[in-house]
């Protein structure tokens, strides 16, 4: 736990390049050369990282979040929660043998900055992911081929575990991966709520291509109030909550099932 509360802190108050520059650094610590893709966006270049560790397995499970910030917001529990813990989980994926691949991916560009100043959409705002997405799409379609699914991980810091019908109230979660999720969690004693939907999120990336993809967050209404705003820093994160996360993963994906 302590660990965890070091890299939150470590990432708040940071512009998104330098919470970039961070993961990249902590990523080659673990001994691993994480894939880079720098792609021209409306908001200039968006940078993400994937983070790849192959076991020879014929699938691969994609976990992502978003690392960027509008200016220097704290940004603790959006979504440095949902970084930290997929740092976290990349400590233990170099040590294991799992039954399916895996992709850490670090997406830029996940926050519209309508939302922080105007407090509304900007119905042109393309996200990152979206970019990304179609990116491979056009320039790496094999990934298809082995493809199983995405689980977006967003605000894991604070609140009991859930997954969503839908995200917004129109695109529809993958319901087999959602059921994987709630089993899981059945089969160790965790409880995780299926909610009615989610806000936007980077799973839609996925969805509007026909790929399948979840959200997995933490619901705390007070919590999600704070979001995108300079309240979201420590006092608005559970540093607990972020260890339960990453161990919860662990254990998924240690017996995620491949038909």
């Amino acid at each position: 736990m302590i660990e965890t509360y070091r890299s939150l802190k470590k990432l708040m108050g940071q512009s998104t390049e330098a919470r970039l520059s961070y993961l990249d650094e902590e990523t080659r610590r673990l001994g691993v050369i994480p894939q880079s893709y720098e792609l021209e966006s409306t908001h200039g270049r968006d940078r993400h990282l994937v983070v790849p560790f192959d076991y020879g397995r014929s699938h691969d499970l994609w976990l992502t979040a978003n690392y960027d910030t509008f200016d220097t917001l704290p940004s603790a529990n959006n979504n440095g929660s949902g970084v930290v813990t997929l740092l976290k989980l990349g400590e233990h994926l170099r040590r294991v043998q799992l039954p399916v691949n895996i992709r850490l991916v670090y997406f830029d560009a996940g926050l519209d900055p309508d939302l922080v100043t105007k407090k509304r959409r900007n119905p042109d705002f393309v996200p990152g992911s979206r970019l990304f997405v179609q990116h491979l799409i056009t320039n790496e379609t094999e990934f298809i081929d082995t493809y199983d699914g995405a689980i977006t991980l967003q605000a894991v810091g604070k609140g009991n575990l859930c997954v969503f019908q839908t995200t917004g109230k129109r695109i529809e979660n993958a319901a087999e991966l959602n059921k994987i999720i709630v089993d899981h969690g059945r089969s160790i004693g965790v409880p995780v709520e299926t909610r009615e939907h989610s806000p936007n999120a980077d799973n839609m990336a996925f969805l509007e291509e026909g790929l399948g993809a979840a959200v997995l967050a933490r619901y705390h209404e007070g919590s999600w109030h704070k979001m995108q705003t300079k309240d979201d820093d420590l006092t608005n994160v559970n540093s607990r909550a972020i260890d339960e996360t990453v161990m919860f993963l662990r254990t998924l994906i240690g017996s995620y099932p491949i038909k």
